[in-house]
């Protein structure tokens, strides 16, 4: 009797313990998203689209635990849905809050995510990620931005090598499917062996000068090699596969505008010739006089490529033609750094003439794009398009596009008085000012 009361004070014990032990790990949890939903400001957000246009549901979180970490993902949609004009990205863009906890650390990241045309579509989850290809748009709680994060076929790479999105790349390469390269360290003095495929991915590069104006996919060939190596005596446990490695080689061609290609979208360019200071670049100019302005718009696709939005502004013996450009480019040309690029003699398709803007005008148009120069471009809602169109908005021109492209600021532009719609090139920059 008394060895059967024994076991059942051990038997509560435990089972107070346990109790205790969920207790304590639901606090937690709970503690971790009232912090999340504390920390996150919409309103700090520059990207206008997330902070009006995007809602969270708070009812919708889903757990998950892999290794050191556990994730908390949180669904967030738009009040009202946006269209992404481009033939290298899907249409529609994703956003969803992501909290991971880490080595007693909470981690807490917001993210716009683009899909690569022809992926899968995202599965609101980062843990899911085999079959999708695509760019993750990072930003902090408060509306800082972060960096990108590329996902090609599950696996991530923090393409803006900032230390932040370490822990999310790593969460994410979690989940996805180990290659055929061994993983398993053998005993001190046997052999591994080690296979490496080799993706090699061919493509044609149109260029007219030193401007990329189309890209044409050969396809795709795959080589693996097995190597049998000794396995060294201070070699350490726990060694990650060998990664597959991707090369990409790229044939180029001089051609006269890349005409058998239609239809390309290439990611936007860093300026030909950026401006450093857009401030001292527009100090001709005096904001105590009228100006005149002049809104140009070259359209997407066939020799234009991504197409471009600029404008020129012109007092006297002074014509100053500049847009907003990203500022690095390939994959970092989606989100980042942003600046001003120089566009004397730049293409375009359609352009209108707003006349004589008054010294007010001209102030606010400087005071914007100082303000853009400081700002982190985004392919979808901080573009040269979103540039324009702010110039058009202080000219008194309604514009509503939550996305603007090249293309909508054409449209906007063949609807006003002084319009040409006429394929020719803006007047080049003249400044009398040191």
């Amino acid at each position: 009797m008394k060895k059967i009361l024994k076991y059942s004070v051990c038997f509560l014990m435990l089972f107070l313990v346990s109790c205790n032990n969920e207790e304590i790990a639901k606090n937690t949890e709970n503690a971790n998203l009232n912090q999340v939903k504390n920390d996150l400001e919409l309103d700090k957000f520059s990207n206008v689209n997330i902070a009006e246009n995007v809602a969270i549901d708070w009812e919708t979180i889903n757990k998950t635990q892999k290794g050191n970490f556990k994730i908390y993902e949180i669904s967030a949609h738009e009040k009202a849905v946006s269209t992404l004009e481009s033939n290298f990205l899907e249409n529609h863009l994703k956003y969803q809050i992501v909290t991971i906890e880490s080595e007693g650390k909470l981690y807490s990241y917001f993210l716009e995510v683009y899909t690569t045309k022809g992926s899968n579509a995202y599965p609101e989850t980062i843990t899911k990620l085999n079959d999708f290809t695509g760019t993750l748009n990072v930003f902090l709680l408060n509306g800082e931005n972060l960096g990108s994060v590329a996902i090609y076929n599950g696996k991530a790479r923090n393409v803006s090598k900032i230390d932040d999105l370490n822990v999310l790349a790593e969460s994410i390469n979690a989940f996805s499917t180990k290659s055929d390269a061994t993983n398993k360290i053998p005993q001190c003095g046997g052999n591994y062996t080690v296979i490496i495929d080799q993706t090699l991915s061919r493509f044609d590069v149109w260029t007219v000068g030193d401007k990329i104006v189309a890209v044409n996919y050969l396809g795709t060939t795959t080589t693996r090699t097995t190597t049998i190596l000794p396995f060294p005596c201070d070699g350490s446990y726990g060694k990650e596969d060998i990664l597959n490695q991707r090369l990409e080689m790229y044939n180029y061609k001089e051609g006269s505008g890349g005409g058998n290609n239609p239809g390309i979208n290439l990611m936007p360019p860093p300026p030909d010739i950026p401006i450093a200071d857009i401030k001292k670049f527009l100090s001709c100019l005096n904001t105590s006089a009228s100006a005149n302005l002049t809104v140009f718009a070259e359209r997407m696709g066939n020799e234009n490529g991504v197409g471009h939005a600029f404008i020129s502004i012109s007092q006297g013996n002074n014509t100053m033609v500049f847009g907003y450009y990203p500022k690095n480019s390939g994959i970092n040309s989606l989100t980042g750094q942003g600046i001003m690029g120089e566009n004397g003699g730049h293409h375009y398709d359609v352009s209108a003439n707003m006349g004589q803007i008054s010294p007010q005008q001209l102030e606010k148009i400087i005071s914007l794009s100082v303000d853009y120069q400081n700002r982190n471009y985004d392919l979808g809602f901080n573009n040269c398009s979103d540039f324009a169109t702010n110039v058009l908005n202080i000219t008194g021109v309604s514009t509503s596009s939550w996305v603007d492209t090249p293309n909508t600021v054409a449209d906007i532009l063949a609807t006003l008085a002084n319009h040409t719609i006429k394929s020719n090139y803006a007047p080049k920059t003249q400044r009398t000012c040191p």
